[in-house]
């Protein structure tokens, strides 16, 4: 008798998975939805002229990524009058920027921090400074690999790129 029991409810569990197999098989196609969200920061390494395009650049499709850096380098170019040869780009998020004139090359380089998670480890999460903490972080960090670091964009500072 108990045989019989556990047959019968393995062979309904398998009957279950059956219609749910059949069940998710019949669900509409639906188109994947490539958005792109990034932040892209671009700079001249000769004349130190920058232009940060934050989060919130959005293009659809598979080339998205390269589109969004090229916005940025045309809103560039169109700002100085000159063409941009550096860029960073990342995932959308918070980040402090600094630049400074490299020890190694004698060029403009520009560092961006954006570990949110690495921030909140170090300060913890509940910390009211971790911003200000964050950007003097991202300076000093700076000051190890180049002279005259400035923070350009700071967590807090959100560009008015008009």
């Amino acid at each position: 008798m108990m045989g019989q029991i556990e047959f019968d409810k393995r062979r309904a569990q398998e009957a279950a998975a059956a219609v749910a197999r059949q069940r998710q098989a019949q669900q509409p196609y639906v188109e994947p939805d490539v958005n792109i969200l990034r932040s892209v920061f671009v700079w001249n390494d000769e004349t130190g002229n920058c232009y940060y395009l934050p989060c919130g650049s959005q293009e659809i499709g598979w080339f998205a990524k390269k589109k969004i850096i090229k916005r940025a380098q045309e809103t560039y170019k169109k700002l100085y009058g000159e063409e941009p040869n550096r860029y960073i780009d990342w995932d959308c998020g918070m980040a402090a920027i600094t630049m400074g004139v490299s020890k190694k090359t004698g060029k403009i380089e520009a560092y961006v921090d954006t570990d949110i998670k690495a921030w909140i480890k170090k300060y913890g999460e509940n910390d009211p400074d971790i911003l200000d903490k964050v950007n003097q972080n991202a300076l000093d960090y700076c000051s190890t690999q180049a002279d005259n670091c400035q923070l350009i964009y700071g967590t807090y500072d959100i560009p008015d790129n008009r």
